[in-house]
């Protein structure tokens, strides 16, 4: 009986066909593609994180601020009536003012705010927010006496700090909007605070405008 052998014989470890490779390059490809995809979105949700957190803590230390300036206090600085003058300096950027003292061991009595910028330390562009404070004692209001005082150390992102006040500045003069408020016998109406940022993706102003609670 003749038997016939088939020539070719079948392999069980036979290698891919050129269009399986390319299928697979083209879904290494799109996985690729995917995961660096992903990769570049969380890290931009991060930084979007970053800057929605530093823009609160801003806007939450300026509310703080506001409040405390709302509650200065016309004290004169001198008991003369004819050369009243009250212990408030508003300058373009910086403020000091008298406040009554609400909280803390030492309850009641006046306090004594500063608010300005200081260079952060190896930083060329930003700055940081400071509110000094001390018990305030008849004569202890001085614009430099910042060696004794309580320091509060606010947002470090800041690229400028600005004040500006609102009110008239005798009774002759209509009320409007300045830089500054020294030698005045009265307080201002309004005190509004702007602070521009250092962040590099959320760069921006931030403005809040308080009444002052015993201006006339």
């Amino acid at each position: 009986m003749i038997r016939y052998h088939s020539r070719y014989r079948g392999s069980s470890n036979s290698g891919f066909t050129l269009l399986e490779l390319l299928v697979s390059l083209a879904l290494f490809a799109m996985i690729t593609a995917l995961a660096v995809g992903g990769i570049s979105f969380s890290r931009r949700s991060l930084n979007a994180v970053h800057v929605r957190d530093a823009h609160e803590e801003i806007e939450l230390f300026l509310q703080t601020l506001s409040d405390q300036i709302s509650q200065s206090v016309p004290l004169n600085a001198s008991h003369s009536q004819q050369n009243a003058q009250l212990l408030f300096e508003g300058r373009p950027t910086d403020i000091a003012y008298v406040r009554l003292n609400s909280g803390g061991g030492q309850r009641g009595g006046f306090v004594f705010d500063r608010v300005h910028l200081e260079p952060v330390p190896n930083s060329e562009k930003s700055n940081q927010l400071i509110l000094s404070t001390m018990l305030y004692r008849t004569g202890t209001f001085a614009y430099n006496s910042s060696s004794n005082l309580d320091r509060l150390l606010g947002p470090d992102q800041i690229e400028s700090l600005a004040f500006s006040y609102y009110g008239a500045r005798s009774p002759s003069n209509a009320a409007e909007w300045s830089n500054e408020w020294l030698n005045q016998a009265h307080l201002p109406r309004l005190v509004r605070i702007t602070v521009a940022t250092t962040l590099k993706k959320g760069k921006r102003e931030i403005s809040i405008t308080t009444r002052l609670a015993h201006s006339r």
